[in-house]
């Protein structure tokens, strides 16, 4: 996942083998090597009928090399007999399953199209590509199952959440189901690392980062994708996360990732992970933040000055996708109350056996911009300090990750957060306070409008 350099899989003994990599199937222009702007490699099954390909070559260049494969690479596996008969399979159809959410998503290619130059009006058609998803938890029993069309990519939102344990099916057109059997993945941060839990004796991939000031419609974070190794146990640990040669991320409140590893066919499961933190807005009916990992359903308390309770929701984290990692997390909530959050009043939010109060400043807290000085003055608590959020990086390299080999990506690199959209009740906007049945919108998402 991110950055794994080969290819393997199954034929007969001693069969002679080419795997080509592309963007795209084409039996016109991807299929017979050497071609004219192909990288393929050509392997030989061994006795027990495996194969890998580690390097490859271009229809230009004979020197096998390297080549950064993807999820989202593909191409096809070809097996030559020794009178010219041929047995083909395409690569690269794999799924990807997000842990405690109910959010699968992959890659499932149309069939290759046929090549140019066939008779004049004979034409062959090819299916619509069908994906069939089936969930099952310990001891097979089914938890939920879908079928859709498409695509190159796809994603589907089950009916259950998806929890370690349990089995993902996936079947393309109709063929043999491919199985991903998942175990529980945990992760906390603490200490600028990350720890915890996943596949044992399995390499694991950790993506961690900080957004750049908070969340909005579109935001970019920093983050680094770091490789360790689980031991026996599953036990994995990152130990400070170096950014070059001068910088570690500094991680806090806020700080967000994703813990996952590849099963022998590819498939890759991962888990989402945040160091909670809670955001509310003053004069407003907003409380946001991040929740520990995507089981969490955050119970919400307003109380005012007289500890009389003003509203209490309980809500859902929303699916954000990471665009340049093409993975997705259910962290972040955004909860509109009934009632206006004002001076005096009492937050409490409580994630499974955790709980935190936040206080709402009893003086208020106001800000008003003076564009001909260029000053920003208001009031807040008496001798309060500007708030104490450390930048994404600090001084100081990181040593080498515990618990095995640390490949970490070299430098932090940015990336882009995409909410997919608000699941959330009602809101108010603050120049219709009047009107509670007006569709207000977020502060700072304007595009995306409350819906009822």
């Amino acid at each position: 996942m991110g950055g794994g350099v080969f290819f393997s899989g199954t034929v007969p003994a001693g069969a002679r083998v080419v795997v080509t990599v592309s963007n795209t199937l084409s039996l016109g222009t991807g299929y017979i090597t050497p071609g004219t702007s192909m990288t393929f490699a050509e392997v030989t099954g061994g006795s027990d009928g495996s194969f890998t390909a580690s390097t490859f070559r271009t229809s230009s260049d004979a020197t096998y090399k390297t080549v950064d494969l993807r999820q989202g690479s593909r191409g096809f596996v070809r097996v030559i007999h020794a009178n010219g008969d041929e047995v083909y399979s395409v690569h690269g159809q794999n799924v990807l399953v997000l842990e405690n959410s109910p959010v699968i998503h992959g890659y499932a290619f149309a069939l290759p199209s046929a090549p140019s130059g066939l008779i004049t009006g004979v034409t062959s058609s090819r299916p619509t590509t069908t994906v069939a998803i089936t969930v099952r938890g310990p001891g097979g029993l089914l938890k939920a199952s879908r079928t859709l069309n498409g695509g190159a990519p796809y994603n589907v939102t089950m009916d259950v959440d998806i929890v370690g344990g349990d089995t993902v099916e996936v079947s393309v057109n109709g063929g043999p189901a491919n199985p991903i059997m998942t175990v529980p993945i945990t992760a906390s941060v603490g200490d600028n690392q990350v720890a915890g839990k996943a596949a044992p004796n399995t390499g694991v991939v950790v993506g961690v980062g900080r957004v750049t000031g908070y969340v909005t419609k579109n935001s970019t974070y920093t983050y680094v994708q770091q490789r360790v190794s689980a031991d026996a146990s599953g036990a994995y640990n990152t130990g400070q996360i170096a950014c070059g040669s001068a910088k570690h991320l500094e991680l806090g409140p806020g700080s967000f990732g994703y813990t996952g590893y590849e099963d022998p066919h590819g498939n890759f499961i991962y888990a989402a992970f945040a160091s909670p933190a809670n955001y509310v807005m003053i004069d407003y009916p907003l409380v946001e933040g991040w929740v520990a990992n995507g089981l969490m359903r955050p119970t919400i308390t307003v109380r005012n000055s007289s500890n009389q309770v003003k509203d209490q929701k309980t809500a859902t984290p929303m699916v954000s996708y990471l665009s340049n990692e093409k993975l997705y997390l259910n962290l972040y909530y955004v909860q509109f109350t009934a009632a206006y959050i004002e001076a005096g009043d009492n937050v409490q939010v409580t994630s499974g056996s955790t709980s935190v109060s936040i206080s709402v400043p009893g003086q208020g807290l106001v800000g008003f911009l003076n564009d001909e000085s260029n000053v920003v003055s208001g009031q807040g608590p008496a001798g309060a300090g500007r708030p104490r959020r450390p930048p994404p990086l600090a001084d100081g390299p990181g040593p080498a990750g515990r618990g095995g080999a640390n490949r970490s990506r070299p430098g932090c690199r940015p990336g882009r957060l995409a909410p997919q959209g608000h699941a959330v009740p009602r809101g108010l906007d603050p120049a219709r306070r009047a009107d509670p049945g007006h569709r207000g919108t977020h502060p700072r998402h304007p595009a995306l409008r409350l819906r009822h």
